[in-house]
């Protein structure tokens, strides 16, 4: 009694599923219309985000303009070093400050190489590497700024 059970409900579970998606898939003419312009915009979309990667561009910007931030402290750092009177700290002073030029240097032209052909593959790690770079600079930055 069961077993007949289990069939009918079976086979009206499919039947009734079949129906349904023979029910949605049928569209009318407009509605297969605006589909169709949606699509088209859909794919014009897409094409559009795939060339640009998500997130790379603005990083990028705001990473330049730490750099550009972190140059004018370096420039500040030179001039308040030489209007100080302590000359054997001043030349500890100067080589750090020029260690987190080159740095900085360095960190700007890894920026400006990085390729965005490869962006999508590896953009979240090159992402977590210059921010800890940049992280690094502030903080060496602050610390002989504090000095």
């Amino acid at each position: 009694m069961y077993n007949q059970f289990n069939k009918t409900l079976y086979a009206s579970a499919i039947v009734f599923l079949l129906s349904a998606s023979i029910f949605v898939a049928c569209k009318s003419s407009e509605e297969k219309a605006a589909a169709d312009d949606a699509g088209v915009t859909t794919e014009t979309t897409t094409a559009t985000t795939e060339t640009t990667p998500s997130g790379w561009q603005p990083y990028k910007e705001s990473a330049q303009a730490s750099i550009v931030n972190n140059l004018e402290r370096i420039k500040v750092l030179k001039e308040k070093i030489k209007t100080s009177n302590t000359p054997n700290l001043d030349k500890l002073r100067q080589k750090r400050i020029n260690e987190l030029e080159d740095r900085n240097t360095a960190l700007r032209a890894k920026i400006m190489d990085y390729k965005e052909d490869n962006v999508t593959t590896n953009l979240e790690q090159f992402k977590a590497d210059i921010q800890k770079e940049l992280d690094d600079m502030e903080k060496a930055l602050k610390e002989l700024d504090d000095k």
